[in-house]
């Protein structure tokens, strides 16, 4: 019976994280038709300048869908595509991870949910495959089963984290706005992708599943 409700507890975090996921990629994609004024970076550095926040540097990173706010290096980081892009996606996820910059240095409680959001997304889900994937070779029941609570609770962060990654969007949203960024006709677009990209943490905890079905399949291509 607890092996029952574990494996439930587990499908329904992946299903919520896959559910994440498809949203932002199909809002992404049909966004990404939408050409936009500025690149992803101009409108991250705009809205930074515009906050008091010269000092936050801007880097770019490999990854795909890896935008991310270093809160110790006071470092914003966006994807190649998301730096330099001059599409409606680029410019909303370079705006929501300013958004967190933004929020990070005037508000108390948004460094503490990041101490725990980003830390739990990016590498809480892998340790939990890592346990599940040793617990069935090993044949350790405890360890996966230890995988998969670690798995759902990190699905429950990023629920729990989600009114604030809304609050994050609608704060982005007014300073475009008070900020004259983009006009009103991108701006009535940008909404639906702010809104996407609340979702990349919750997204990010499925990425590893992504990563191995991925690798799986290319081997298996290669193989035939």
């Amino acid at each position: 019976m607890y092996y029952v409700f574990a494996t439930s507890c587990f499908l329904s975090a992946v299903t919520i994280g896959l559910i994440a996921q498809i949203i932002l990629r199909w809002t992404a994609t049909y966004a990404s038709r939408v050409p936009a004024q500025l690149s992803g970076y101009k409108v991250a550095r705009l809205l930074l300048d515009g906050s008091n926040l010269q000092h936050v540097e801007i880097e770019q990173t490999p990854a795909r869908f890896s935008e991310h706010y270093d809160t110790h290096r006071k470092i914003l980081r966006l994807s190649r595509d998301t730096y330099h892009g001059r599409t409606l996606p680029a410019v909303g996820f370079a705006a929501h991870e300013a958004g967190h910059a933004i929020s990070n240095e005037h508000l108390v409680i948004s460094r503490i949910i990041r101490a725990f959001a980003i830390p739990s997304a990016n590498f809480g889900s892998l340790a939990a495959i890592v346990l599940i994937v040793l617990g069935f070779m090993l044949q350790v029941s405890q360890l996966a089963l230890a995988g998969i609570g670690i798995f759902c609770v990190v699905v429950i962060l990023q629920l729990v984290n989600l009114p604030f990654e809304h609050a994050v969007s609608r704060m982005v949203q007014a300073r475009i706005v008070e900020l004259q960024i983009l006009d009103e006709k991108d701006l009535s677009e940008l909404r639906r992708v702010l809104h996407a990209a609340a979702l990349s943490n919750l997204a990010a905890v499925v990425y590893p599943f992504a990563a191995i079905y991925d690798l799986t399949i290319s081997s298996i291509r290669r193989i035939a």
